[in-house]
């Protein structure tokens, strides 16, 4: 009969071991991978529904905002147009009998002087 020797047969059984154990820590780190991965795509995808929710939100906000702000400027025009030069004598407010204006001496000149 022949026999195996001892050594060889445990060789065999701790690379056989040793096989066993690479698969196991292989499994778990693919697990744990899987995992990362699997927790990351649904933070992703909520972080994702989160901004659309927001950018939604923002967008009414804004055409809330612009309406009103169309409403101020049709305020804004009646009173302007209203205003009449009847009614800025009735303020108080009238023609400048002096006019007084401004100007450079050049466009380089830093100076202004006031010329009447």
């Amino acid at each position: 009969m022949n026999r195996i020797p001892i050594t060889v047969h445990h060789r065999a059984y701790a690379a056989v071991r040793h096989i066993e154990e690479f698969k196991r820590l292989l499994f778990w780190s693919l697990t744990a991978v899987l995992l990362t991965l699997a927790f990351l795509y649904g933070y992703f995808i909520l972080h994702s529904i989160s901004e659309v929710l927001t950018r939604s939100n923002l967008e009414r906000e804004i055409a809330t905002l612009q309406s009103e702000v169309s409403e101020l400027e049709i305020d804004y025009l009646a009173k302007k147009n209203a205003l009449t030069l009847e009614a800025a004598n009735h303020l108080g407010l009238g023609t400048p009998m002096e006019k007084l204006f401004v100007a450079r001496k050049s466009f380089t000149a830093r100076n202004i002087t006031l010329n009447e």
